[in-house]
């Protein structure tokens, strides 16, 4: 019986030490968990916006700054980090960082300064550009009024001006100086050399001895031995005759237009008057042959093209004159390829004629009183039933024959 007994205890503490045993392999003590890499966590950007209109004079445009904010982090040891181990990082209970508002100010943009509508404040303004210098055009004589007239012309030039949008200085317009005639009275030796340039000699180059350049000693040159060996008048009644260069043997100007040479270029214009918008003709005179020159309206020139003079230096053709060239008195200025200027006489130029008003004729099909239909489709009906009857009556005519 003591047997027995000691042999169930053994088998009972035998049986603690197995069932101990498996319940320590199900049972795992927790691990601590590797500390990994603090995270970087942003939870708003950085804020710069404008809060107000740019400062003009300081060049400056007001803003408010605000700095990133960021979630911190906590390394705690005791924290379950979800697989199993112990320890993870978690937000510091201190909430996040960062976020700082500051007012300050920076350098404003063009577009800034341009929605303020700044002005140029000490930016200097570029000196005006002279595009073309003025100058003073030939000489016009006119021998019939005893005038000598010419045109100055003012300069070509343009200014700055201040582009808002762009906010700088930009070139503005181009701008002409005013234009203006000048005259003086002509010298006698200037229309006495237009008159008669070869000199009052031409008149009778011939001199007074034309009228007996024989002389007395014609009546009996030959002394008592003949009766008369020269002749009652061995000269003739007047050798030399009355005027024996002719009436003006030198003409009326011996010299020509130009006795010293070529002719000297002119503004031939006859015409004294032109339409705007229409073709207006241009003559000149004395030109290098196939020289193209250059045709102006003035007073304010108006360039209206080209002519090319002939193999004898003579230009005749045809220019318009633009639609909204000014009415009122102009000169035709044409222009040598040296750059001299031959001004015509006063034109007057006259606005272009009205275009007639345009008729439109509409033609509106008539609407029916009763039935509200046009007439055309009354009219296309009884068309139909016309051809109908005819259709008929030809019919009935083909039986009666048959019968």
């Amino acid at each position: 019986m003591k047997k027995s007994t000691t042999r169930i205890g053994a088998l009972a503490l035998t049986g603690a030490i197995v069932g101990s045993g498996l319940a320590g392999a199900f049972v795992a003590p927790a691990f601590a968990a590797e500390q990994g890499p603090k995270p970087e966590t942003l939870v708003k950007a950085a804020v710069t916006e404008v809060t107000g209109p740019a400062d003009c004079a300081a060049g400056t445009t007001p803003i408010r700054e605000v700095t990133e904010i960021h979630q911190d982090w906590l390394w705690d040891e005791n924290a379950d980090d979800g697989q199993g181990g112990i320890g993870a990082w978690v937000a510091d209970p201190a909430g996040p960082t960062g976020g700082v508002e500051t007012f300050t100010t920076r350098a404003s943009t063009t577009a800034e300064r341009a929605e303020a509508e700044c002005g140029p404040g000490d930016t200097p303004q570029p000196a005006r550009v002279t595009t073309k210098a003025a100058y003073t055009g030939a000489e016009s004589l006119d021998c019939e009024r005893n005038e000598v007239t010419w045109t100055n012309y003012g300069a070509e030039w343009y200014d700055f001006v201040w582009d808002v949008n762009q906010q700088k200085f930009v070139a503005g317009e181009t701008q002409f100086d005013a234009t203006t005639s000048g005259s003086r009275p002509a010298t006698a030796e200037e229309c006495d050399d237009t008159e008669n340039p070869g000199g009052g000699e031409g008149e009778n180059p011939g001199g007074g001895e034309g009228e007996n350049p024989g002389g007395g000693e014609g009546e009996n040159p030959g002394g008592g031995e003949g009766e008369n060996p020269g002749g009652e008048n061995p000269g003739g009644e007047n050798p030399g005759g009355e005027n024996p260069g002719g009436e003006n043997p030198g003409g009326e100007n011996p010299g020509g237009e130009n006795p010293g040479g070529a002719e000297e270029p002119k503004n031939d214009v006859k015409q004294s008057d032109a339409v705007a918008g229409e073709d207006f003709r241009v003559t000149g005179s004395g030109f290098k042959p196939n020289e193209v020159v250059k045709i102006y309206l003035h007073s304010d020139p108006i360039f209206l093209g080209t002519l090319t003079a002939d193999a004898a230096g003579k230009i005749d053709g045809f220019v318009k004159i633009p639609a909204n060239a000014p009415a009122g008195e102009h000169h035709i200025v044409i222009v040598d390829t040296a750059g001299v200027e031959y001004t015509s006489g006063t034109i007057t130029v006259k606005a272009a004629p009205a275009a007639p008003a345009a008729v439109k004729a509409e033609v509106k099909e008539e609407s029916h009183p009763d039935t509200g239909f046009g007439l055309l489709a009354p009219l296309s009906g009884a068309l139909t039933l016309l051809a109908a009857g005819g259709a008929a009556f030809v019919a009935r005519k083909r039986l009666g024959a048959t019968a």
